[in-house]
């Protein structure tokens, strides 16, 4: 009965086809190849599957909400556009993210425990949940999956770096180069060896290449006059680091923007959100394509 109803609708019933001047015959055989493609297009089979993996992923968010966004993230990981539209859901979840560190980080997104954690707290922002979600190394721009293996590999066999200096010479040699430490220091990987970005990006050259310069002596079986020196005065002919104030806030954002292509420790403008929420009719993403349409949210209304 609902079948022949809703056959009705389509061909007799205003508006339907014959109201538009198609005739009943042509009517019925276009309504049937309709019948026809809907089976095929999404029959049972198709929304059973469907059904399964729309509940696995709904429990799966509901009891382990950090896992499974670090999992989504990574799932998108070479796209910006779509990390920052999961980083911006997490935020409203009250999940913390952290930004990408070279002695807790991995190569994908990953989870780690929330130090800031209280029970029954949910109004500050990073307390809701007992783990935090650490952005993936591999996400950063210009560093390539050698290189963050070969990172991870050395600090799970000789444990954490100790300096930035100690980080370079562990490291040298092994894909690591100025572009690479640049990226790092941009995306406040280094952040928990110097806090200070503007420091690292003044010295970061001399200090590779000091190293290299040494591991070079070392190759070849050479002295400089640095072996000379006790070991106990040697920090003194160590390169220091420049006695500067950090960049400011939106110098860093720019940095974090430009090799992440998404802002981890803030936002332009997160100082206006209130106003800006209030008036704006469409944000950027809107405007991307969306997958299944292959359409933008936002439409131009005279094209319709």
């Amino acid at each position: 009965e609902p079948y022949r109803r809703q056959r009705q609708m389509c061909i007799r019933d205003r508006p339907g086809c014959i109201a538009n001047g198609i005739d009943e015959k042509t009517a019925n055989k276009i309504y049937d190849e309709m019948i026809d493609f809907a089976k095929y297009a999404f029959n049972k089979s198709h929304a059973a599957a469907y059904a399964v993996v729309s509940y696995q992923t709904a429990w799966l968010k509901y009891y382990y909400p950090v896992e499974f966004m670090a999992a989504l993230m990574t799932s998108v990981i070479d796209n910006p556009p779509k990390v920052a539209e999961y980083i911006l859901t997490c935020r409203q979840m009250g999940i913390c993210l952290l930004p990408p560190d070279i002695n807790k980080g991995e190569s994908s997104f990953s989870v780690e425990e929330n130090e800031n954690y209280k029970e029954n707290e949910t109004g500050k922002p990073g307390t809701k949940y007992k783990k935090n979600i650490r952005y993936g190394l591999s996400a950063i721009k210009s560093i390539g999956k050698p290189v963050i293996d070969a990172i991870v590999k050395e600090r799970n066999v000789r444990g954490r770096y100790k300096s930035f200096r100690d980080f370079v010479e562990r490291l040298s040699g092994k894909e690591l180069n100025k572009r690479t430490i640049e990226s790092f220091i941009k995306a406040g990987a280094l952040d928990g060896l110097c806090d200070n970005r503007k420091q690292l990006m003044m010295v970061y050259v001399q200090i590779l290449d000091s190293v290299n310069q040494e591991k070079k002596y070392a190759m070849t079986g050479q002295m400089s006059l640095f072996d000379f020196v006790p070991e106990e005065e040697k920090k003194e002919f160590e390169i220091r680091m420049p006695d500067v104030e950090e960049y400011d806030k939106e110098q860093l954002l720019a940095f974090e923007k430009e090799v992440l292509g998404v802002y981890i420790s803030g936002h332009p403008l997160e100082e206006y959100a209130d106003v800006w929420k209030k008036n704006i009719t469409a944000a950027t993403s809107d405007f991307y394509p969306m997958e299944e349409s292959g359409l933008p949210k936002v439409r131009d209304l005279s094209l319709i």
